[in-house]
């Protein structure tokens, strides 16, 4: 699944808690705006490949999740750029039990 998106990608969001992206397999690619996977509560993968293309705009990221994120399976990598500098401004790559390679500005 290609998701292009002017704004989230891919919003678990409603009024409350209990809102999560849970993702267990297949191949998901998120080009977005705003932030690429972006949930209220958690995110959630537990196989696939999973690759977000995320923002070029502050207070947005590749990936958010005000319930935490967990990688039991697959792979997840997250990158978002800062446009007005030119330069990576985010990194994420979490494969299988849960490895992170994080790379702030």
């Amino acid at each position: 699944v290609s998701v292009v998106a002017s704004d989230d990608g891919v919003n678990a969001s409603r009024d409350g808690s209990g809102q999560s992206i849970v993702i267990t397999g297949g191949v998901l690619t998120v080009d977005a705006g705003g932030d690429g996977l972006d949930s209220n509560g958690s995110i959630a993968v537990s196989g696939g490949v999973v690759v977000v293309h995320g923002p070029e705009a502050d207070f947005d990221g590749a990936l958010d999740a005000d319930g935490g994120i967990t990688v039991s399976g697959g792979e997840l990598l997250g990158l978002a750029s800062d446009a007005r500098e030119g330069r990576l401004r985010e990194a994420r790559s979490i494969r299988g039990a849960g490895d992170l390679f994080h790379f702030p500005r």
